[in-house]
C-alpha cells in the first residue's frame, strides 16, 4: 500500500480525478450493494471518510452510510486515504470503535 500511496504517485493520480473514466455511472449501484450487504450482516460498522476526498463526495457518502445505521466519522483535512494522511486520528477512531 505504501508503494501505491507514495506522494509522487498520489499527486500524479489525483490529476486525473476530473477525467470522465473516474466518474463511474454505476458507482451508486455498487455503493448501494455494499451498504445493503453491511446491513444484512447486522454488525456495527465504522466508516472513515476524508473531508477532501476527490474520488467520493464526502456528504453523499456520509448520508448513504448513515442512512443504514453505520457509524460514520469524517477526518478533516484528509483526502481519499485518511489512514495515510492522518494515521493518529484514524487510530483514535478505531480504538474508540473497538471499545464500544
Amino acid at each position: 500500500m505504501r508503494v501505491v500511496a507514495h506522494r509522487r504517485w498520489t499527486r500524479f493520480a489525483s490529476r486525473f480525478r476530473r477525467v470522465s473514466w473516474f466518474d463511474d455511472p454505476l458507482q451508486d449501484l455498487a455503493d448501494h450493494a455494499v451498504t445493503a450487504q453491511a446491513t444484512a450482516l447486522a454488525l456495527p460498522f465504522l466508516v472513515i471518510l476524508g473531508r477532501r476526498d476527490r474520488f467520493y463526495d464526502c456528504e453523499k457518502t456520509f448520508a448513504r452510510y448513515s442512512a443504514v445505521g453505520d457509524r460514520v466519522e469524517v477526518v478533516e483535512g484528509a483526502g481519499h486515504s485518511p489512514f495515510l494522511e492522518r494515521p493518529g486520528e484514524v487510530a483514535r477512531l478505531l480504538r474508540e470503535f473497538s471499545g464500544s
